[in-house]
């Protein structure tokens, strides 16, 4: 990262500090625990989506995620676990 781009993202952090801090205590209240994970993926969705990112809900493919070699907790089943995915559509420093 250039010194400054590291800038602008410090800038922008500190400009939203009380925000991102908020959001940081709302995550640690809902639970999230693996395989329980839909409200919070809600409240991260909600979020980008009102920051006017284009926000999808997938089910994830428990057959291809399992297939990879090092991905997921093969001891816990996909099906029915919710997925948050993202596009970035806009600059946001």
């Amino acid at each position: 990262m250039t010194d400054g781009l590291a800038g602008e993202v410090r800038a922008a952090v500190r400009r939203r500090h009380g925000e991102l801090h908020e959001l940081a205590a709302e995550l640690v209240r809902r639970p999230s625990l693996l395989g329980a994970e839909a409200d919070a993926q809600r409240l991260v969705a909600d979020r980008l989506a009102a920051a006017g990112f284009s926000v999808e809900q997938v089910e994830p493919d428990a057959e291809a995620a399992l297939a990879a070699p090092y991905a997921g907790y093969p001891s816990l089943p996909y099906d029915g676990r919710a997925s948050v995915e993202t596009v970035a559509s806009k600059r946001f420093l």
